[in-house]
């Protein structure tokens, strides 16, 4: 059996297209929609010879606009919507009640999509209805979607939807605090001009992300055919870390390994990266809101496995890096893709 990974680009977003090999044909998981205007791409693809094919689950990992605005969109289409068998998505509905004077982008699109889905039957049915997370032990939640296709549910927990239902009225107001840039190197790095200092930016101090909406992300490890796929949407490294260490203790090794939150410094640290040694990172970002940032592309390069390849869905994005020896000093290949055309990236068989 195979897995094909599609990589959209998605401005400051995320938007991946899975198609697994399973044995009555293939089985595609959309993960996520990115920004409103990559919906145009994603059918595009979908419809390249003529028709929407089955698209057997949707994977709405969290609320934020540049996941979820491309899945409104997209569900709009009369097509794609008829094509879709099932979708994932922790709307606040399903956890509280809304609060008034919502104001937030990312509140205001998770509205509209549970508007959307209202009594629909697909709607987390897997699930019964109920929340997608791990289970209240802390364990990763085993979903066995098709006939050889697992996924092993590794965010969010019990505690990250309870801090998403008593944070809603603050998170509908106040700016996102991961969405700051950065604008200064941690202590000890030297400056751009004069190259950075990666085994410093590997080692700066981790300042874990707080944002309510990004710790209820959906994220998951995708077990087909011996091959292992991890997806975290914008999670938290330690609530996958914490549920993956009950599913096997020491390292996991994957294929693919989605770089969570587009490569903020704030969601990879060193611990997460040695959990899932990885063959591929991708990181979705058009640099919006600086990302990737340096420290975690630092943490990548020094404690992950070697050699190991960066996938990046627009050019530019590590512009910065300039003259740095990836390949001789870290065994690592960086590909930087146009930003127009998705990627595809075919594991192949076992």
């Amino acid at each position: 059996m195979s897995v094909k990974v599609v990589f959209f680009p998605a401005k400051c977003g995320d938007c991946f297209l899975l198609e697994c090999s399973v044995n009555d044909g293939i089985f595609r998981i959309l993960i996520d929609g990115g920004t409103p205007a990559t919906a145009d791409v994603v059918l595009a693809y979908l419809k390249k010879d003529g028709k929407c094919p089955v698209i057997d689950l949707v994977v709405v990992t969290h609320i934020d606009n540049d996941h979820i605005g491309g899945v409104i969109r997209l569900l709009k289409d009369t097509e794609f919507n008829a094509a879709v068998k099932e979708i994932w998505f922790n709307g606040i509905s399903r956890i509280a009640k809304l609060p008034s004077g919502v104001k937030s982008l990312s509140v205001t699109q998770g509205v509209k999509l549970e508007e959307m889905l209202h009594d629909d039957a697909r709607w987390n049915a897997y699930f019964g209805g109920a929340a997608v997370s791990i289970n209240a032990d802390g364990s990763p939640y085993n979903a066995r979607i098709a006939d050889g296709l697992v996924l092993d549910i590794l965010s969010p927990g019990t505690a990250e939807l309870a801090e998403l239902k008593r944070n809603w009225s603050m998170l509908a107001v106040a700016p996102d605090p991961s969405d700051e840039e950065k604008d200064k190197l941690p202590a000890g790095v030297q400056s751009l001009s004069v190259g950075k200092d990666v085994y410093a930016l590997a080692e700066s101090k981790f300042d874990p992300d707080k944002a309510y909406a990004n710790g209820s992300s959906i994220a998951f490890l995708l077990e087909i055919d011996l091959k292992f796929l991890l997806f975290t949407g914008d999670a938290f490294p330690d609530v996958i870390t914490d549920a993956a260490e009950l599913l096997q203790a020491g390292p996991i090794r994957v294929n693919v390994f989605k770089v969570s939150h587009h490569g903020s410094a704030g969601n990879t640290n060193e611990r997460i990266v040695r959990k899932f040694p990885a063959d591929y990172y991708l990181i979705s970002t058009d640099g919006t809101h600086d990302h990737p940032h340096d420290e975690a592309i630092g943490r990548i390069l020094v404690y992950a496995d070697n050699p190991k390849s960066l996938i990046f869905n627009y050019p530019d994005t590590m512009s910065t890096w300039r003259g740095t020896d990836f390949e001789g000093a870290w065994s690592v290949r960086v590909q930087s893709h146009d930003g127009k055309t998705p990627i595809e990236l075919d594991l192949g068989g076992a």
